[in-house]
């Protein structure tokens, strides 16, 4: 007892300042909650001595923190979170506890705000790694952001609920990629946590196409992003990608679109889309899978609809087989309509609800040759049920959905005005509202 009291008198008080008549209203307020006498030893221990502090330095931390407030027992269960094996030294401890309570910092928390963010925080955490934590976000944590400290205690409880382990969480506060230290705890505090977590931590698809010198990993992905629009067009994009329960992988490949996005607000595009589309996944009574949208996108790509456009399909030649004739206008429109090169996002909203395409690298030769083999399987009587109909006579040709009407233009004969591959599996099909949400992308 005389050894431990010594500790607590040891170092240079100020004048007037009787140590022990000091600690003895601080061991009366333990008192009075009941707090435990070896719980407390232990906090004071791990405060207290060689390689910790003197007693005169713990007296000014300690009442410092109080705030003259009282409530030591908060202030101690603290210290207790931060001690054990592999605990942090009293001058650590004091240091981390008073950043958040001296607001000086960029988090301000009272006692009881830091109690639960610790304890939080060690739920998942070390010592070393709450340490590591607290320490990153103070020192990075750019200003301007509305209420840090009460999105910090959000963490916390994220943290503590996350399924990552332990030092793939720690890692984030080292390893980020081209993404900046602020940048990255930004989008940690703002966006929940977990999903941009998982997105710098997860290792990317290893055969994603990827902007030149941006190598595959989260944060240099979300770096690249981030040059291309702004810190807050991100953060829209990874909080639309929470919401939608959008794969880190098909994240990404969203993302690395933006190299062949045209001119404009691309970043806040990409959140549109995922918002859109998330919302009209839904077709012939199924859901797309994140992976099958991307892979759809994937598809206009490949076909390098981003270069070829509407505008580059030119004026078709009409054709004339039989008593069937289609003009070069609509050879045009099926094109526009039903092929990953050329489709006009812009029509899709006229189309019918569920749209199927034709094969990658169809072209105009292509759809032409696609329209004389469906004239070729239109028999006679056909023909005439369009002359005869007052309507759009719908029907199946040759593995093509067709549509045929009386043509004004040539007596006797038919027109073909709708056009598309035929098939009975609703994964061949694909919402127009879906599509509208994909032409955000170019």
């Amino acid at each position: 007892m005389v050894n431990f009291l010594g500790l607590f008198t040891s170092g240079v008080f100020p004048a007037g300042v009787r140590p022990l008549d000091y600690w003895e209203a601080v061991f009366s307020q333990f008192a009075r909650v009941q707090y435990s006498g070896v719980t407390a030893i232990d906090v004071f221990r791990a405060m207290l001595g060689p390689g910790n502090l003197t007693g005169a330095q713990l007296q000014v931390f300690w009442s410092t923190s109080l705030g003259g407030t009282g409530r030591s027992e908060v202030l101690a269960g603290s210290i207790q979170t931060l001690i054990g094996a592999g605990g942090l030294t009293g001058a650590q401890i004091g240091t981390l506890i008073g950043n958040f309570l001296d607001r000086a910092h960029r988090i301000t928390l009272d006692k009881d705000q830091v109690l639960l963010a610790l304890t939080n925080l060690r739920t998942k955490l070390s010592p070393t790694q709450t340490q590591a934590c607290c320490t990153f976000f103070q020192a990075n944590l750019p200003g301007g952001i509305h209420e840090a400290d009460t999105k910090f205690l959000r963490v916390c409880e994220r943290i503590r609920a996350s399924a990552m382990a332990a030092v793939d969480i720690t890692a984030l506060f080292a390893a980020h990629g081209t993404l900046t230290a602020a940048r990255t705890a930004q989008l940690l505090l703002v966006c929940r946590f977990d999903y941009p977590a998982e997105f710098i931590h997860t290792a990317l698809p290893g055969g994603l196409t990827r902007p030149g010198g941006v190598a595959n990993t989260g944060g240099d992905v979300l770096a690249y992003a981030i040059g291309q629009g702004t810190i807050q067009h991100v953060m829209n994009v990874l909080d639309e990608g929470r919401a939608a329960a959008m794969p880190v992988a098909a994240m990404a490949r969203a993302l690395c679109h933006l190299r062949l996005m045209g001119a404009g607000d691309r970043v806040a595009r990409v959140a549109t889309f995922i918002r859109l589309a998330y919302a009209a996944r839904r077709s012939k009574g199924r859901d797309h899978s994140w992976t099958e949208i991307m892979d759809l996108v994937d598809a206009f790509v490949n076909d390098n609809r981003h270069t070829n456009g509407p505008g580059a399909i030119g004026h078709p030649p009409a054709i004339h087989v039989g008593r069937c004739h289609c003009t070069g206008e609509r050879v045009g429109y099926f094109l526009k309509a039903h092929t990953y090169r050329f489709l006009d996002f812009t029509i899709v909203g006229r189309s019918r609800d569920d749209i199927t395409f034709f094969p990658a690298g169809t072209n105009a030769a292509a759809m032409d040759l696609a329209v004389r083999a469906a004239f070729g399987a239109i028999a006679g009587g056909d023909v005439d049920n369009a002359v005869a109909a007052d309507a759009i006579i719908i029907a199946n040709h040759g593995g093509y959905e067709t549509g045929l009407i009386a043509d004004n233009a040539h007596h006797n004969c038919a027109a073909l005005v709708h056009f598309m591959p035929y098939t009975l599996d609703p994964a061949d099909y694909w919402h127009k509202n879906l599509l509208a949400a994909i032409g955000g992308l170019f």
